[in-house]
């Protein structure tokens, strides 16, 4: 799959459109994102996203939230040295998927450091709200970080996560970390936290097949009980016969 998806990605992204979109079985929407910019197919993977998020919500599922901002990140770069509009939407879709899904930078932080944001287990963003995320979304985290860290690590990636992380955190703590003045912070705060409490209670069956199906350690499978654990693994089990 890693060698399709790489070298032939035209032929990926037909295969794709060839499975059960709308069901999505094995929940592919969970990884085309991450083949599709390591093969650097920065163009496909934003058309994808402005036809199908409409349909699907994709910007409510951590992999894309983040994808699409960096993937208008690196065709910036690859574009040209001025980046100026697509580093624009790129500030503004990353600074808004950190604050929905915060817990990608403590992630992120196994596998790199990042330099000039601080104490961030303290603040309420990267602290509080973080420890208050459901296990399913958490497990959405762990899959998205364990597959694409890698997308993240380069300096250039990660002095543009750098700088969005300060101002994120200069618009939601209730405190100015400049002026150590209270300050209203951005509605986005109260009504995100609401958002993650409400929208992922659990994972849907595709999900759990997909986790199966990818065996990786930082991300394994949550089973709501036993007996789903057997019907899941054996679902697993027979669509991967049909996918590969």
């Amino acid at each position: 799959m890693l060698m399709i998806s790489v070298k032939y990605p035209r032929l990926f992204n037909l295969f794709w459109f060839s499975l059960d979109v709308q069901g999505d079985p094995l929940a592919v929407v969970l990884m085309i994102d991450y083949y599709a910019s390591l093969a650097c197919q920065f163009d496909f993977l934003l058309k994808f996203y402005g036809q199908l998020n409409p349909l699907r919500n994709l910007d409510l599922l951590p992999n894309f939230a983040y994808s699409i901002p960096l993937a208008l990140f690196l065709q910036s770069q690859l574009n040209s040295k001025d980046c100026s509009g697509d580093c624009l939407e790129a500030d503004k879709k990353l600074q808004d998927a950190l604050i929905m899904f915060p817990g990608f930078v403590t992630r992120l932080m196994r596998y790199t450091t990042l330099g000039g944001v601080t104490n961030l287990d303290k603040s309420k963003l990267f602290g509080e709200e973080i420890r208050t995320e459901s296990d399913s979304l958490g497990r959405l985290l762990d899959l998205y970080v364990t597959r694409t860290h890698t997308l993240w690590t380069s300096p250039d990636t990660v002095s543009w996560l750098e700088r969005n992380i300060v101002t994120v955190l200069g618009s939601v703590e209730p405190v100015s970390t400049t002026t150590g003045e209270p300050v209203q912070p951005d509605p986005r705060l109260k009504q995100y936290s609401k958002k993650r409490r409400s929208l992922y209670p659990a994972l849907p069956r595709n999900v759990l097949r997909h986790l199966i199906l990818c065996d990786l350690p930082d991300a394994p499978p949550l089973f709501p009980r036993v007996s789903s654990c057997t019907c899941v693994l054996i679902e697993a089990m027979v669509c991967s016969v049909a996918f590969y």
